[in-house]
């Protein structure tokens, strides 16, 4: 079998779930590659055509976070095969895992597979709540028994076709104003989300402050936060009330693509 590795970006964990879910089907040892942490991001990642990687982004505004675009591009996947995973809020994944598969084959990995997952809003979790659950989980388990199986009966001459939804150009990028968190008084300084968060927003000098210029908006520190102590305090609630009311009673279903076959 090929030598299994993980890739993924995952400010709240949801999508780092997915990805380790879904490498459970292997039954096998594997390299993780968490590029969540800023420092983890100044790393070397090196591949070889006996590789099979899966890698996983959340979507952010229909595309995959600008944050991490720069780094893939510098991947050489050296004819590596690899699986791509875009997860998202029970909206739409747009572009998302079109562009993740564009962007990895021009890297030189042969994507074999795609598949997109829901896991709970970050803007509210009054949108696909405890997403992924046991019933999503189960699917990405599966999925990785599926894709391993597929993976050891393909040579290096195999020819893969994917049916991938999206277009191009990508859907373009909202041109937002800065925001950033408001933190209350109720901060006990615990640092936790200084510690995970992944654009190096947060900083600490006798107080927590928070850089609007290099905020994503991921919300790690809003759903960390031990004592509920930082939100983004009222700018973001149209935001949510809109997200909850127009997708809020439909519950989007993981979608796996094969060589050309859509499976819900």
């Amino acid at each position: 079998m090929n030598d299994l590795k993980l890739m993924y970006f995952s400010p709240t964990s949801t999508t780092k779930n997915v990805v380790q879910n879904i490498a459970l089907g292997f039954n096998a040892d594997y390299i993780e590659y968490d590029l969540t942490p800023p420092s983890n991001r100044l790393k070397e990642f090196t591949f070889n055509k006996n590789d099979i990687l899966i890698i996983g982004v959340p979507v952010y505004s229909g595309r995959i976070p600008t944050i991490i675009e720069p780094l893939l591009r510098t991947l050489d996947g050296k004819g590596s095969l690899a699986i791509i995973v875009a997860v998202y809020g029970n909206r739409d994944y747009d572009d998302c895992l079109l562009e993740l598969y564009d962007l990895m084959t021009s890297c030189d990995f042969k994507v074999i597979s795609a598949a997109s997952f829901v896991g709970e809003h970050s803007y509210t979790s009054d949108l696909a709540t405890n997403r992924p659950d046991q019933k999503d989980l189960s699917i990405a388990k599966s999925f990785g028994v599926k894709i391993k199986n597929y993976a050891d009966c393909l040579d290096v001459n195999s020819k893969i076709s994917l049916n991938i939804k999206g277009n191009r150009p990508y859907r373009e990028l909202s041109s937002d104003s800065p925001i950033a968190p408001v933190i209350n008084s109720s901060c006990t300084n615990c640092l936790i989300c200084l510690k995970h968060c992944p654009s190096g927003a947060i900083s600490f000098n006798e107080k927590i402050a928070i850089d609007e210029n290099k905020c994503i908006k991921c919300h790690s520190c809003v759903k960390r936060c031990p004592s509920n102590s930082i939100d983004f305090d009222g700018i973001l609630d149209k935001s949510r009330i809109w997200l909850v009311d127009s997708f809020g009673e439909n519950r989007c279903e993981p979608e796996i693509i094969m060589d050309n076959i859509i499976s819900k």
